[in-house]
């Protein structure tokens, strides 16, 4: 009967050992569940702040493109009805291929009554004021801003002569608004005579 007792004793030192081991398990698991609820409640706000974050500078982003595009539509549109005096409109639609992005260039002018791209219009010399009013938009995007002035060399040869007082407005207008000094490099007798500043190159 005493070695039962003995027995029983040692059992129950035993469990009491095992209790505390367990115990000191329980207390240090209770900790590290504790630490990763806060853990997941910090990741939670962050995540939150995150998509904040990234819908603002969507955001951002969506406004800066669409005064850039607003920017290159009216100006292109505007040298386009300067030259031509007539009612065309130039359009960017952005677009995606994928993950890649995707620009084209649209026309619509008198003859087309939709806008189309610039490969499917019968475009001419419009390519042309189309090229060199893009020409001053980018260098007023860029940043850093070049400086100087804008050479322009037969920028034009596939305009009709009869719109050379238009051509030539059209440049002084950019000067002007641009605070740029143009200079341009023409056969075009007509704007040569227009010209404020001439230098005649000859053999």
């Amino acid at each position: 009967m005493e070695q039962e007792l003995l027995q029983l004793e040692k059992n129950l030192s035993s469990f009491g050992q095992e209790l505390g081991r367990l115990e000191g398990e329980y207390s240090l698991l209770s900790k590290q569940v504790e630490a990763a609820k806060k853990k997941i409640i910090s990741l939670e706000e962050q995540k939150i702040s995150d998509l904040k974050a990234i819908e603002v500078l969507s955001l951002v982003q969506k406004s800066t493109r669409d005064v850039v595009k607003n920017t290159f539509e009216s100006l292109v549109s505007y040298a386009l009805k300067a030259i031509y005096q007539e009612d065309y409109q130039f359009k960017l639609e952005f677009g995606n291929r994928g993950n890649l992005g995707e620009l084209d260039f649209m026309l619509k002018s008198p003859e087309n009554k939709e806008f189309l791209p610039l490969e499917d219009c019968q475009a001419g010399g419009s390519l042309d004021v189309i090229s060199i009013a893009l020409r001053f938009v980018l260098l007023q995007v860029f940043r850093p801003t070049f400086e100087g002035p804008i050479i322009l060399d037969e920028a034009t040869k596939m305009l009709s002569k009869d719109h050379a007082q238009n051509e030539y407005n059209l440049y002084k207008f950019m000067a002007n608004k641009f605070n740029r000094q143009v200079i341009v490099i023409t056969h075009n007798e007509r704007v040569v005579e227009l010209a404020e500043n001439k230098i005649e190159v000859t053999k």
